[in-house]
């Protein structure tokens, strides 16, 4: 389970979360605890250091900051031992350290690799021996032995990482609110929190803004792990709303055609903007939208003849130089956590269509999913392929 910034405030919330761990391990849990730096902690760190130095070198502001996990785990550990409980502290310095990143210092990347080995070989014996380590979230240590930091959310990373690698079901975030809400509690009177939310739906909230969970920690979260949202009370297992994990990838086609109409001229972004205020009056649903320096390309529920005749008005009025439409395309899209980031996703989706000699009049991302236009009869032959590449055989 991992406790953030927001709920350990100061030592006595320390002292109460170490309360709430000891009752868990007293249940029978075997626990392992992520901690993050206490509230407010990481930004005088980061204010402190632009006030002394002036080194640019985000690997010494890295240093810098791992002082903060650094002291939170060392009180959480000293309380720990105090209520009885045989804790173990693990930080970059420690001989059980678990997490292993690139050089990317500010944002790193953890190599799942090492991060598994790690994990097993260290954490692993620590849980089975009837031990509690407690574990400095966010912080990374490099292949040349520097202390990284994994960015925003990096104690959530952490969280998953470990989780993950340990064969958990469950991973407990500890948060200051109760779950994730209906709606911002500060902003909607009335908002309920929610018993459960897909994965696929809290990558949407996040991606407007909602803080529920890091999306970095989201890319690293197994088809069978659940993260469950707490707030700071008891039990830590139960309530709270669960994040049920979704499929690792996964390939759909929309349910009806599509039009492509393009448009040229000599600013694609405003002509996107008036093509669409013009379809929209003739009922086309636009669903997506590309722009270039001199054209505008939609993509679109009707007809793309209606919307021609309708889009012409921008060349009539020297707004457009030329506008043409094609009917009869298929949506078909690829999901799956983090699919955006992944080296070779877009060749492994394009590669087995083009091999099969179909079109693709359009390709794009948005948040984690690649989708592509088709022709429509081809939609059921291109969702088989992409099925079959992805699930690893299709050479056979």
């Amino acid at each position: 389970m991992k406790f953030g910034g927001s709920v350990l405030t100061g030592p006595k919330a320390v002292r109460r979360a170490a309360d709430l761990v000891k009752r868990e391990v007293e249940a029978g849990w075997r626990v392992a605890v992520v901690v993050s730096a206490m509230k407010g902690h990481t930004d005088m760190l980061t204010k402190m250091f632009e006030e002394a130095s002036s080194s640019k070198l985000r690997g010494e502001l890295d240093y810098v900051l791992a002082s903060g996990e650094e002291l939170s785990a060392r009180l959480f550990h000293s309380a720990l031992r105090s209520l009885g409980v045989s804790s173990v502290l693990v930080d970059p310095k420690s001989e059980w350290w678990p997490i292993f990143t690139d050089e990317q210092h500010g944002d790193a990347e953890p190599i799942l690799e090492e991060c598994s080995t790690a994990i097993r070989e260290k954490i692993l014996p620590l849980l089975e021996s009837g031990h509690t380590p407690v574990i400095c979230g966010f912080l990374g240590v490099s292949k040349s032995g520097k202390v990284t930091t994994m960015g925003r959310g990096g104690g959530d990373v952490t969280a998953v990482l470990l989780a993950r690698f340990l064969g958990c079901r469950e991973v407990v975030l500890v948060k200051d609110v109760e779950g994730v809400y209906t709606a911002d509690p500060k902003t909607v009177h009335g908002a309920k929190v929610l018993d459960s939310i897909e994965l696929s739906e809290v990558e949407l909230l996040a991606s407007s803004g909602a803080r529920v969970v890091a999306p970095k920690a989201l890319r690293y979260m197994p088809s069978w792990m659940k993260i469950r949202i707490v707030g700071f009370r008891e039990p830590l297992t139960k309530g709270g709303t669960v994040v049920n994990g979704g499929a690792d990838l996964e390939v759909s086609a929309y349910s009806r055609p599509l039009s492509m109409l393009t448009v040229v001229g000599e600013d694609g972004g405003r002509l996107v903007k008036l093509a669409e205020q013009l379809m929209s009056e003739i009922g086309c649903r636009t669903l997506a939208s590309t722009s270039m320096e001199t054209a505008a390309i939609l993509y679109f529920e009707g007809s793309s003849e209606e919307a021609v005749r309708r889009v012409h008005k921008l060349v009539e009025e020297g707004e457009a130089k030329a506008v043409s439409g094609l009917s009869g395309l298929a949506l078909v899209s690829v999901r799956g956590r983090g699919l955006e980031t992944t080296p070779g996703v877009i060749r492994r989706v394009v590669e087995p269509i083009s091999a099969a000699g179909v079109n693709i009049y359009g390709l794009f991302t948005i948040h984690s999913s690649v989708r592509v236009l088709v022709p429509w009869g081809s939609r059921d032959h291109v969702v088989e392929l992409l099925e079959r590449e992805l699930r690893g055989d299709g050479g056979e």
